[in-house]
């Protein structure tokens, strides 16, 4: 089991390649979550996450937890979803 950042699972999440998020980092953190037999998630990270989503992307809550709720079944979030509202 590996433990991933913010950085990662938002890498993970979202695939378009620009300035902001370089192929390179989105390969890297595709290859690392497919390769790893369980993923864990700290409840910071996800908060960092939806925080994120909500702020820079303007995500509304119903998208936040739809973003959420793609990341793969091998990641094991410290808290369940709902604890932050999704």
């Amino acid at each position: 089991m590996i433990a991933i950042d913010t950085n990662v699972l938002l890498r993970f999440l979202f695939k378009p390649v620009d300035s902001n998020n370089p192929k390179w980092q989105v390969d890297t953190a595709e290859a690392l979550i497919n390769k790893a037999g369980k993923v864990f998630i700290s409840s910071i990270v996800i908060a960092e996450t939806e925080w994120v989503l909500e702020s820079v992307f303007e995500c509304n809550r119903q998208e936040r937890r739809i973003t959420l709720a793609i990341a793969p079944q091998k990641v094991i979030p410290l808290l369940p979803a709902k604890a932050f509202g999704l």
